[in-house]
């Protein structure tokens, strides 16, 4: 081991005014003159914990390993360069850029703004790959450039938002940079009873300003409040060209459309033509789904026709299986087979 003698020989040596020789810092340039000690201190380690078992070249790389401290005590690494300059650690292979450890060259302009921390990666060749992450030193703002995960599949896993109370706190779903969905707990007042920090969907227009909340959930009741223009499992869709309608030889209109809630089917139908084809003294048309109801459901006809002849009212509907029947009537008489035949109106059912 060096003795104190040693150190403040080294100390003389290498010019350094006003600094302890138990309290030493190295300059990169002073790592020139410690290759005039080689000859003396080869195969030693300093108290300051540099490995200079092998020569140090003469710019300044070490050929062996720096070690800082002792492993008694807390100890200090500082890269200290001039503000709006970049300062870097650089992990290589075969002197070729891996990662980069930075802290940026913005201008340090003021409010704690510039010089953020960024971890780099590198290509192949050591050029620049990515920016991984860049941390914003006034703002402690962190940006992944890449997926984040966390855990490896195993055991359980948290990710949590901490925010204050009051205060909003976001995610938000990008494209190219342009909001599009932000999941939110909004800033109402927590003021007891669990009042505040509701639930919010929010939808965004192509800009990325705000356009609607389709969903709100307060926390205090539960109640769900559904802010969209329509709320639906299937929207109205129109299949009366794979319904198999009976009873028209042929149709001046020919309309049937659904519209599905969870299991809940509404059915707008509205037919007009000539009674007929292969039966002209009934009038059925298929279901887009089985109705899944007790018992064969019936159902008033809002406007009916038969052979001309408005039916006021009196027209009668059931349905059995997937088929819908209408009759002139609640008695379930019969279609007269000729002259102009018109069902118009809309019924809902159940489906399996």
């Amino acid at each position: 081991m060096i003795t104190q003698d040693d150190l403040h020989q080294l100390v003389k040596s290498l010019d350094v005014q006003d600094r302890r020789a138990d309290d030493l810092t190295l300059r990169m340039e002073d790592l020139e003159s410690l290759v005039l000690f080689q000859h003396y201190l080869h195969g030693t380690r300093l108290a300051v914990g540099i490995d200079v078992s092998t020569v140090a070249d003469g710019d300044g790389h070490l050929a062996g390993n720096l070690t800082v401290g002792d492993g008694t005590g807390g100890k200090y690494l500082f890269i200290d360069g001039a503000a709006g300059e970049q300062r870097h650690i650089e992990i290589m292979s075969g002197g070729l850029g891996r990662w980069r450890l930075i802290t940026s060259g913005a201008a340090e302009s003021g409010s704690n703004v510039g010089s953020d921390f960024i971890i780099q990666s590198r290509k192949d060749d050591g050029t620049y790959l990515a920016n991984t992450l860049k941390i914003v030193r006034s703002t402690g703002e962190a940006t992944f450039s890449k997926n984040l995960t966390v855990g490896d599949g195993t055991g359980g896993r948290l990710l949590t938002l901490d925010g204050a109370a009051g205060q909003v706190r976001d995610f938000y779903f990008k494209s190219g940079g342009s909001s599009r969905w932000t999941i939110r707990v909004d800033g109402a007042t927590e003021s007891g009873s669990e009042a505040g920090s509701n639930f919010v969907i929010i939808a965004r227009y192509d800009n990325g300003s705000f356009k609607s909340s389709p969903l709100k959930i307060w926390r205090a009741t539960g109640s769900i409040q559904l802010g969209g223009d329509d709320i639906y499992t299937v929207p109205w869709t129109n299949y009366s060209g794979s319904s198999n309608i009976i009873g028209w030889a042929s149709f001046t209109t020919k309309v049937i459309e659904y519209k599905k809630i969870g299991k809940l089917v509404f059915v707008n139908y509205y037919i007009i033509g000539t009674s007929g084809g292969s039966d002209g003294t009934k009038a059925t048309f298929t279901l887009p789904f089985t109705h899944g109801q007790a018992g064969v459901p019936s159902f008033n006809m809002a406007k009916a026709r038969n052979n001309g002849a408005n039916l006021n009212g009196k027209g009668w509907g059931r349905m059995l299986g997937n088929v819908a029947t209408f009759y002139i009537n609640e008695s379930e008489g019969s279609w007269i087979a000729s002259g102009s035949k018109v069902l118009i109106g809309q019924f809902f059912y159940e489906a399996v």
